[in-house]
């Protein structure tokens, strides 16, 4: 996506060893050329008719290194510094041999649904996979804070199989098993490639992305079953966060409860959506949570943050669960995330709500503004360019009329939610 790899694997699917045999001699031959000695990367790009064509050669290993290590079984980090130190290989290229398939996935902080936008925050969970033929290679930690001043990848999740097709469902797996939240990931895009008609058949290209989703990737919304399960936690932690701090909190009284009770109204909003629901305390670890036409029985196990074990109606679901601090919940199901906030309408600020103001959708960089103050601007049009985690991002008006304020100027650093410009509307 945007040019940039977010998928690799090893062997090529469509490789052949006549086609290994020639891009390997070119390889060869290209660095021999400058003389070059150490680990290197030499990229082609293969057409439709089986032709290769030299694209570039990094003087180091790559991201997607791993798969090569899963297949052939050799540390490729420690045979560089071997190189550095002035040491020969241990192996010839007749000793190279290559085992199963493996495919990596990068994981991103960015926004899939909105053109793979990069994101900031918090981590508030980081929960990896593991198992049989699944190696990650992460850099981040609970609480720390994603920025944007650093690419955005958060870790590599690879697996190995003795095929493709197990290595592609190992992968999957792994995915819906890593838990990552107070973000927005990339994951439940990554699944979606990894499920794609096209990759699994390994036909994809590079043109595979636009194809498969020419409209853009959308997120689905968030089921009933998703909704019950985040609205019964929130309402734990909420008894358990007034417990905590109650005074008057006595052991001997924990666990009471009456025959009847009283339904608690909880709004929850995610996503720009709000999602009006009644939950009914259902016995000390239960709760019986509807919708505007549907409800569901949620019974929880013990109050805590990471994976999760619960029923919604007698069915087991495991779900990731951390609570935002405020009253709301992070949640990961699969690969499916998001976060649920208490809606509460008396605090929400109108002060944005106008179309006629252009803000900073994250943190960055203003590389230059496509207008000044007085112009006229049609709908659409390019106002301003932002840079983030090494992207540009074009900003553009939602309406037609002319630029009024231009608080910032080109070179000025802008957090989220920073004006950008305003619009005055055209009359009529």
């Amino acid at each position: 996506r945007r040019h940039q790899k977010v998928v690799e694997e090893a062997p090529c699917p469509v490789m052949t060893p006549d086609l290994r045999a020639r891009m390997g001699a070119a390889a060869v031959a290209a660095a021999s050329a400058v003389g070059y000695r150490g680990a290197g990367t030499v990229e082609f790009l293969l057409d439709g008719e089986g032709r290769f064509h030299f694209l570039e050669m990094n003087t180091r290993l790559q991201v997607e290194h791993p798969v090569t290590e899963m297949v052939t079984g050799f540390d490729l980090v420690a045979w560089q510094i071997r190189i550095a130190m002035g040491e020969p290989l241990p192996v010839t290229q007749d000793e190279v041999h290559l085992n199963g398939h493996a495919i990596e996935v990068r994981l991103y902080a960015e926004d899939a649904a909105r053109d793979f936008l990069p994101v900031t925050g918090k981590v508030a969970l980081w929960s990896p996979a593991e198992g049989p033929g699944i190696r990650i290679d992460a850099g981040i930690a609970p609480g720390q804070e994603i920025s944007p001043f650093y690419d955005p990848m958060l870790a590599k999740l690879i697996a190995w199989g003795e095929t493709r097709d197990i290595a592609r469902r190992r992968l999957s797996a792994a995915l819906q098993r890593t838990a990552v939240l107070g973000l927005t990931t990339n994951a439940a895009f990554l699944d979606a490639i990894l499920h794609a008609p096209a990759f699994a058949a390994g036909q994809a290209t590079t043109a595979f992305v636009a194809q498969t989703w020419p409209d853009g990737f959308s997120m689905p919304a968030p089921d009933s079953r998703e909704l019950a399960a985040g609205a019964a936690l929130i309402l734990q932690q909420a008894m358990q966060d007034a417990l905590a701090a109650s005074p008057m909190t006595d052991d001997s009284l924990c666990g009471f409860a009456s025959d009847g009770g009283l339904p608690v109204p909880l709004d929850l909003a995610e996503g720009g959506r709000v999602h009006e629901l009644h939950a009914l305390a259902s016995g000390a670890t239960g709760w019986t949570v509807s919708g505007p036409d549907w409800r569901h029985e949620v019974r929880l196990d013990a109050p805590g943050s990471g994976w999760r074990a619960l029923t919604v109606d007698g069915r087991g679901l495991s779900i990731a669960a951390v609570p935002d601090g405020s009253g709301g919940m992070h949640l990961q199901m699969g690969t499916q995330a998001l976060s649920l906030v208490r809606h509460r309408p008396w605090e929400t600020s109108a002060g944005e709500a106008g179309s006629g103001r252009i803000v900073a959708p994250m943190p960055g960089l203003v590389v230059s503004l496509a207008v000044a103050a007085g112009d006229r601007v049609e709908a659409g049009q390019i106002v301003a360019v932002l840079e983030a985690m090494k992207m540009q991002h074009q900003l553009r008006a939602a309406i037609a009329g002319e630029i009024g304020a231009l608080p910032v100027g080109a070179g000025d650093q802008v957090a989220a939610g920073t004006l950008i410009a305003t619009i005055t509307e055209d009359a009529g």
